[in-house]
């Protein structure tokens, strides 16, 4: 009985390591969404290059925020902008469409049935060079979508000292939860020319234009006409970047493989008395 203790007590030493110190990725975040900021562009009309940015109390289409003490993004400021390209309603959209950060860490997209546009987050580094990479580790940008109601056009920008900017864009299909199937994940490697040690410019945009649909008729009595989508249509909790190499395995998964690796020791040492 004691020799299996201090066998046990052996294996338990093992385990201990790989439970409590697993080595984490160094992941680089972007933007963690908890600096509050609002950005949309209302219809007046059917047309949508009558918009009504800011007037009347309405919130303005463009809108810059600096970066809080805990530097929560990067660089000194971001820019949130929404532009309306069509309006299949007929009518004034009522929330048209905008970008919403929370103080709670989540970008909101929110756009009403029957209207498309474009939705930009723009970040200013203010001069200075960002590695992405953390060292040569990393190795994609993570966009990580919490939930999308919508299809869209999802298109990440990056720039780097000594060459132009690099788009690549990605339609992305509805519904999306919990980030299933990476959809958000892109790599560096898709990005031809860009130094990831180097970063000097950095952006986003979303466009609802291109899986644009009509508005359904209500057939529910009372209810507007047409249907108004409530509720943000796609929520990004942060924006960091990745090392896909890196799998480390969970720790109760750690736990089980060392648990039967010590039931195989004991059970030789059995064996072999």
């Amino acid at each position: 009985m004691k020799k299996t203790l201090h066998y046990l007590t052996i294996i338990s030493g093992f385990l201990l390591p790989l439970t409590a110190g697993s080595a984490q990725a160094a992941n680089f975040v972007i933007d963690s969404f908890t600096v509050a900021q609002t950005a949309r562009d209302i219809s007046v009309n059917a047309n949508p290059n009558n918009n009504n940015c800011g007037a009347g109390g309405n919130i303005a289409c463009t809108n810059t925020v600096l970066d809080s003490a805990a530097d929560t993004f990067v660089g000194v400021s971001r820019t949130f902008q929404a532009r309306e390209l069509n309006n299949l309603t007929g009518t004034a959209a009522a929330n048209g469409i905008g970008l919403t950060s929370e103080t709670t860490g989540q970008l909101n997209l929110s756009v009403d049935t029957g209207v498309g546009g474009l939705t930009n987050v723009i970040y200013n580094l203010g001069g200075q060079t960002f590695d992405f990479t953390v060292g040569g580790v990393n190795d994609a940008i993570e966009v990580f979508i919490q939930s999308l109601d919508v299809p869209l056009k999802l298109s990440l920008t990056v720039g780097s000292l000594g060459g132009a900017p690099v788009s690549v864009s990605r339609t992305l299909p509805a519904p999306i939860i919990n980030n299933i199937g990476d959809a958000g994940l892109f790599d560096f490697d898709l990005f031809p020319g860009v130094n990831f040690t180097q970063v000097n410019a950095f952006s986003l945009q979303f466009n609802t234009n291109t899986a644009l649909t009509a508005p359904q008729t209500a057939t529910v009595p009372g209810t507007p006409n047409p249907l108004t989508l409530l509720g943000p249509d796609a929520r990004i909790n942060f924006i960091q970047t990745v090392d896909t190499d890196a799998q480390v395995p969970e720790p109760t998964s750690v736990l089980g493989l060392g648990f039967l690796a010590g039931l195989g020791f004991l059970r030789k040492k059995r064996d072999a008395a």
